[in-house]
């Protein structure tokens, strides 16, 4: 299903952005869809570089899978720019990744920010600044159920959302489905 598709199904007015993640966009599209991934962060260097508008509360997204099909719509709650070294144990949990420790969040995520500000000549530091957002998801595209399985089928296919492993990387985004801009999304 295309993010346009989705969007009119869900009936919500407004404005989105179709993005997926990274270096695992299915993995981390079914932490989302499951309800265990209700955060992000991204390199708020980035943002400044691309002279993009950091995300708001109220935002609306459509989470792409790897194949760019849309898989569930998600509403931003709340954005904050904070250094590396003050994510809060919280925010760690809240991105649903590993074992959701603080330090297992650190570990993967400095490696990533590592990687995006060297493609771009910058360093990373303790104290490089990342753009935190939370979220909630407001619709899940159940391909079962619009194909018209029911619970009490026994030839359930598996989801297509489970993939590749990693966890983190640079996403990208389509402003209300017209041309592809990057978004910088862990």
């Amino acid at each position: 299903m295309t993010a346009e598709e989705l969007w009119k199904k869900t009936g919500i007015e407004g404005t989105y952005e179709a993005w997926s993640f990274g270096d695992a966009p299915d993995k981390l599209a079914e932490l989302v869809v499951q309800g265990i991934k209700t955060a992000t962060c991204s390199a708020y260097d980035l943002y400044q570089i691309d002279h993009e508008p950091l995300p708001q509360a109220g935002d609306y997204s459509i989470i792409l899978n790897s194949d760019e099909e849309a898989v569930c719509v998600i509403k931003t709650l709340k954005v904050y720019v904070t250094e590396f070294k003050n994510v809060s144990v919280e925010h760690a949990f809240k991105e649903g990744e590993g074992d959701r420790s603080l330090e297992y969040w650190r570990m993967v995520h400095e490696s990533f920010l590592i990687n995006e500000l060297a493609s771009v000549h910058r360093t990373f530091t303790e104290n490089t600044k990342v753009v935190c957002e939370e979220f909630e998801v407001l619709y899940r595209y159940d391909p079962l159920y619009e194909a018209g399985w029911n619970n009490t089928d026994t030839r359930k296919p598996p989801l297509r959302l489970a993939g590749r492993s990693g966890s983190c990387g640079k996403g990208t985004a389509s402003a209300l489905g017209n041309g592809i801009r990057e978004r910088y999304i862990t």
